[in-house]
């Protein structure tokens, strides 16, 4: 992970990169679009003598600084090296922004500076540093410092109270009430002749509610990429060759694909290492074919890894290793700002769960999963399936975030390479089987997902990837950093915590335990509940049809409280598939549904085996989440 501490700028003057003579620089008179030039050296930034403002106190997103300099520094071509700009504030905070457009121009390379929240949020100087670096399999293989820079935030003007930078929009929401009063206001004082002009305000009024939405409302959503944007090379695998052009050689197990992309998208790849340091993992082309930015899948074989590019400025073409035969297939999103007041009405819908969420018992047809069968019945609405295979209770509250996995103090090295953790349960007790899910089909894109939803996780703000090897767990971080020692027991944040809290949730949980009472069982559903988003606590509670021996309690106890605690949007789906399963899926009954259901148990001829549904059990317990959240109001 990328450090945002003061270290980036003790870097600044390690002593390993002050190689180069100091020289004293004035800014070009004849390129004044460039508030900054480089020398060659790649030390000392250029300063109009007058000095560059940043802005004032206060400014967002709306001052940008353009920098130029020199392209090739003793042989090296520096455009194919990352670019960041590494800052302190005028409060002593550090950060750091990752260029997306530069270009070249001839020998030299130009780019933008972006001034976000952070850079002027409090006046006097802001010192930063550029910085450029390649990477070769998380492994740092070059590094670029300049000298210090400065700026200056002038003052502002500050109001009755401070608003903190995060809630900015909500000087629009200060804005509407007081528009409003106003509009009351005016409203007494005028005869009623003047209701038109009333109404005009409170039009105003509403107006103004609408763009305040507006700005709450973006942010950052993956969006999985369909498969039909791809262009397809059958049992081939892509590698660059001396030329730095992508090539392919024959591969009966694998397959290369590529598709057009634009300059600034982002992508997420989930991918699995194929045991060869040489395997592509992605490679960005530019119009001429050349390769611009890539890696590689590296060592060693079947480890779960995820990488979040940036399409270059002049990058078209994005190619990708698929190896439909390894455990976890090739994963893209493409990771977009959307704004979420246009999909309000058509909320996401997370699937918790084990084996039976995640549809053992209809093979490899992921379509008659009763997460897919969902999707089709709420008018393709986004259907997420988070099942994962032998799970309990707790490990599913786990990974949705009402009953966090604990790490036990250890040290997060500086490198990629993974490093072993031991991981509890929130009452302190192992943490059982996790991880153990693969990937199932996401109804809205034809993609193959991961259905754990751990990865990309955190520890300690320090993001990267959870596995998990002949019984024990490792982590091991994105990016390069400085060592960081966990001293306490801390949570693991997983993907799902950050990403999925205000979905809507149909929790399925207690096949395999977790739980000796019902009141347990309760308990760790509520733990979910109440991580949710607490403006969105839209969830349905599918009950129980199998006991494993550590239960105390019989189904009728169990269905009774659950009944109790959860109202309406509880679902008794043993005692419904016994009174009128066979009925919904028009099959006539056996001699043995019909003993089955005298015995106070679910219908064979709805099952797979003893506990998992087959596609008929699947489609009605889609059909009964699907009825009652519409009771609910959800859809």
């Amino acid at each position: 992970m990328a450090k945002t501490t003061d270290e980036l700028f003790a870097e600044a003057t390690e002593a390993d990169y002050e190689t180069a003579e100091p020289v004293t620089l004035v800014a070009s008179d004849t390129e004044e679009e460039f508030q900054f030039r480089i020398d060659e050296h790649l030390r000392t930034i250029a300063i109009p003598e007058k000095g560059v403002v940043a802005g004032v106190e206060g400014d967002l997103n709306v001052n940008v600084a353009r920098f130029k300099m020199t392209r090739y520094y003793h042989g090296r071509d520096l455009s194919k090296l990352n670019i960041r700009i590494n800052y302190r504030n005028a409060n002593g905070q550090v950060n750091y922004y990752t260029v997306s457009d530069a270009t070249v121009s001839g020998d030299s390379i130009v780019f933008s500076w972006e001034f976000a929240a952070d850079v002027t949020q409090y006046k006097g100087n802001v010192q930063f540093v550029v910085y450029l670096f390649s990477a070769t399999n998380a492994v740092l293989k070059q590094r670029f410092f300049t000298t210090l820079g400065t700026l200056e935030v002038l003052e502002g003007l500050e109001v009755d109270s401070s608003i903190p930078v995060s809630e900015q929009t909500d000087i629009l929401l200060h804005l509407k009430k007081d528009l409003s009063a106003y509009a009351e206001e005016v409203k007494k004082s005028l005869p009623a002749d003047y209701t038109a002009m009333t109404e005009q305000v409170n039009s105003l009024k509403e107006d103004l509610g609408d763009t305040s939405n507006e700005l709450y409302k973006k942010e950052e959503r993956e969006i999985a990429v369909d498969s039909s944007d791809y262009n397809l090379l059958e049992n081939k695998v892509a590698y660059i060759d001396t030329n730095n052009e992508v090539m392919t050689y024959e591969n009966a197990n694998a397959y290369v694909m590529h598709k057009n992309v634009i300059s600034g998208e982002k992508y997420r790849i989930l991918s699995q290492t194929h045991g060869s340091v040489n395997t592509l993992l992605y490679a960005i082309c530019d119009s001429n074919g050349k390769v611009i930015n890539s890696a590689k899948m590296g060592v060693p074989i079947n480890t779960y890894i995820t990488t979040e590019i940036t399409i270059s400025s002049n990058g078209v073409e994005l190619y990708l290793n698929e190896f439909p035969t390894q455990t976890y297939p090739l994963v893209v999103n493409k990771i977009e700002t959307i704004n979420i007041s246009k999909i309000n009405g058509k909320e996401t819908v997370n699937c918790w769960g084990d084996s039976l969420t995640r549809g053992v018992g209809v093979g490899d047809s992921y379509s008659k999963t009763f997460p897919y069968v969902l999707h089709g019945l709420l008018d393709g609405r986004k259907v997420i399936n988070c099942g994962v295979g032998g799970e309990n209770t707790i490990n599913i509250a786990s990974r949705q975030g009402g009953l966090p996995n604990i790490v036990k103090p250890f040290t997060i090295p500086a490198n990629a390479s993974k490093v072993e953790i031991e991981l509890t349960n929130i009452y302190g007790d192992s943490t059982g089987i996790l991880l153990q899910g693969g990937s199932a089909l996401d109804p809205t894109t034809g993609q193959y997902v991961m259905t754990a939803q751990i990865n990309p996780c955190s520890i300690n703000g320090v993001e990267g990837t959870l596995t998990h090897e002949n019984g024990k767990y490792y982590f091991s971080r994105s990016e390069n950093g400085e060592s960081v020692i966990v001293s306490r027991p801390t949570p693991l944040i997983t993907h799902a915590m950050k990403s999925l809290r205000d979905n809507i949730n149909i929790i399925w949980l207690g096949t395999n335990g977790g739980f000796t009472t019902s009141a347990e069982l309760i308990e760790n559903i509520e733990a979910m509940i109440d991580y949710m988003t607490p403006i969105n606590k839209k969830y349905i509670v599918f009950g129980i049809h199998h006991l494993v021996s550590t239960v105390t309690e019989t189904f009728e106890t169990i269905e009774k409280n659950m009944a109790m605690h959860f109202g309406r949007h509880y679902i008794n789906q043993r005692k419904y598939m016994i009174e009128y399963g066979l009925s919904d899926a028009g099959i006539t009954p056996t001699v043995e549904d019909t003993t089955a259901i005298s015995q106070g148990k679910i219908p064979p001829s709805l099952l797979y085996d003893d506990v998992h549904y087959n596609d008929k059990g699947y489609n009605i317990i889609a059909t009964l989440a699907s009825e009652r959240g519409k009771e609910l109001g959800y859809w």
